[in-house]
C-alpha cells in the first residue's frame, strides 16, 4: 500500500470510528466494537487498537463516575453531605483505582439528569421496581474484584465481591431497585451507612482495602 492509499484507508477509518462511538457506548455495544476492531486490524496489522480501546473506555469510567456526582449534587437537598462522598469516592478515581462504572436513574431522577447532564452521549441505565424511589440514583463501579453500589440518599452503600451471582452486573440496561437494595448476599457482601460519629469514610476505606487490597489515598486501609 503507497502513501496516499495509507491516507485514504486512514481517513475511512477514523469516519468508521467517528459513527460507531456516536452510535453508542462501546461498553454496552461490544459486538459491534468488536467488529470494529476486526475492521481496522484488516487495514492496518500493525495497529494498536487495544491499546486505544482502552484509553476509551478510560475515558468513559472517569466521565461517568464524574458526570454521576456532577449531576445528583444539583438535585440533593443536603449538598454538604454529597460532597463527602465525592471527594471520597473521586480521590479512588484519580488513583486510577475504579475500572469500571455505571450509573441508574430513577424516572423522576432521570429526567432531572436530562436537564443537568454536562455530557448527553453518556449511556446510562434506567432504576425499576420496589426499593428505591424515582427520585433516587445509583452508582454502580468496581475497585479490584469489589462491586460497589453507592446511592444518592441516606441510604447505606453496599459492596459484593464481583464473583457473587447476587452482586449487580455492569452495563445493564435496567436495574430492579430491591436487588440494589439487598441485605444479605454471599460471603463478603456488606452494607454499610454513612453513619458518624466516628466518620463512615474510614470505614469505608476499610472494607475496600480488606476487600480488594486497595488503600484510599487520603485514609489509607481504614479502620
Amino acid at each position: 500500500m503507497d502513501h496516499e492509499q495509507h491516507i485514504r484507508a486512514g481517513a475511512n477509518c477514523q469516519r468508521r470510528l467517528d459513527v460507531e462511538i456516536a452510535g453508542g457506548d462501546p461498553r454496552v455495544a461490544p459486538q459491534r466494537w468488536a467488529a470494529l476492531r476486526r475492521d481496522v486490524l484488516a487495514m492496518f496489522p500493525d495497529a494498536q487498537v487495544d491499546a486505544a480501546f482502552a484509553v476509551l473506555r478510560g475515558w468513559l469510567v472517569r466521565a461517568t463516575v464524574r458526570e454521576f456526582f456532577s449531576v445528583v449534587a444539583k438535585t440533593v437537598e443536603r449538598r454538604d453531605q454529597w460532597k463527602e462522598r465525592t471527594d471520597f469516592w473521586l480521590a479512588y478515581l484519580d488513583a486510577g483505582f475504579i475500572t469500571d462504572a455505571w450509573f441508574a436513574f430513577g424516572s423522576q431522577a432521570e429526567r432531572l439528569a436530562r436537564k443537568f447532564m454536562d455530557d448527553q452521549a453518556i449511556a446510562y441505565a434506567t432504576l425499576e421496581g420496589g426499593g428505591a424511589t424515582t427520585a433516587q440514583s445509583a452508582l454502580i463501579f468496581s475497585i479490584g474484584d469489589t462491586r460497589i453500589a453507592e446511592w444518592s440518599d441516606n441510604g447505606s452503600c453496599r459492596f459484593w465481591r464481583a464473583a457473587d451471582p447476587k452482586a449487580p452486573s455492569l452495563y445493564q440496561r435496567r436495574y430492579q431497585g430491591p436487588a440494589l437494595r439487598t441485605m444479605a448476599a454471599g460471603e463478603g457482601f456488606r452494607a454499610i451507612p454513612h453513619n458518624p460519629p466516628n466518620g463512615w469514610q474510614p470505614k469505608f476505606a476499610r472494607q475496600v482495602y480488606q476487600s480488594a487490597g486497595v488503600q484510599h489515598p487520603r485514609h489509607g486501609a481504614g479502620w
